[in-house]
């Protein structure tokens, strides 16, 4: 591949916030981090055609106020729009099959777990008839899975 042909694509990954929404104290600063901070972060990223953001899972935990089995979770669709595909961690289904459709059905991205299926061994996460993803800018392909463990 000639120097002309060359480019730079990148894989953005974040993973386990456990619902860590507010600004914390962090490296000797107050306010820093915080899901605010990680969206703005991200969000200019998401327009760039070259660019592929990930969630790793992992973003509710037993014990926060921004979701409950009351309330449901709101941080799912906060990221619309930028979040290319999640993979399903362990806490994502914290709340149970109800709730986690609810919060699924919310969202514009794709979740993937390659080896999680039913009762019946069918797989729970097909996109296309697949449980992984394809993702084509231009002339390079990039596939993508994700393992859950529950």
């Amino acid at each position: 591949m000639s120097q002309s042909q060359r480019r730079t694509i990148t894989l953005l990954h974040f993973s386990d916030y456990h619902g860590q929404a507010p600004t914390f104290y962090a490296e000797g600063q107050l306010n820093v981090a915080g899901l605010a901070r990680a969206i703005a972060y991200l969000r200019p990223y998401a327009d760039d055609p070259n660019t592929l953001i990930f969630n790793g899972g992992d973003v509710m935990s037993l014990g926060h106020p921004s979701w409950s089995d009351k309330y449901y979770y709101t941080d799912w669709t906060m990221f619309n729009g930028i979040v290319d595909a999640m993979a399903l961690g362990n806490h994502d289904a914290t709340y149970g099959p109800r709730v986690f459709e609810q919060c699924q059905q919310g969202i514009d991205y794709p979740i993937l777990s390659a080896n999680t299926c039913d009762s019946q061994g069918n797989p729970l996460f097909l996109h296309d008839g697949k449980n992984y993803l394809v993702f084509e800018m231009d002339d390079l392909r990039i596939g993508v899975f994700g393992v859950g463990w529950l």
